[in-house]
């Protein structure tokens, strides 16, 4: 008796289209915004107020061009919690990376996810 044929079944996978992610002027973050970061970045020295609180010194940012574009100073009080805080120079704070990422991770938790 003759085999029946055998049949591999063919691996497909769905690949589905990057996320683009939204530009910071699409997210809100305008001319008025970068003032407003500059005073913040200057009142706190351009280092990093967490870093500061634990005893340590760690600049906020390595360049001029990193701060522009990593955005290191964050809203205490989230800006999609708080949209009225958004341009408040006392609701801001200069942070370094890692303690910004720790931050957005505690809000994430704390407020969940803004909306898109």
């Amino acid at each position: 008796m003759a085999s029946a044929p055998r049949y591999r079944r063919l691996k497909t996978t769905v690949t589905h289209p990057p996320r683009k992610e939204r530009t910071a002027a699409e997210r809100g973050y305008d001319w008025q915004w970068s003032k407003v970061a500059k005073l913040a970045r200057e009142r706190d020295c351009q280092l990093c107020q967490d870093c500061i609180d634990e005893g340590g010194v760690v600049l906020a940012t390595q360049t001029l061009v990193e701060a522009t574009e990593a955005h290191p100073v964050d809203h205490i009080i989230p800006a999609h919690v708080r949209p009225d805080l958004f341009y408040d120079l006392d609701n801001l704070r200069t942070r370094c990376p890692r303690h910004h990422a720790a931050k957005t991770q505690d809000d994430l938790k704390r407020y969940g996810a803004a909306r898109r």
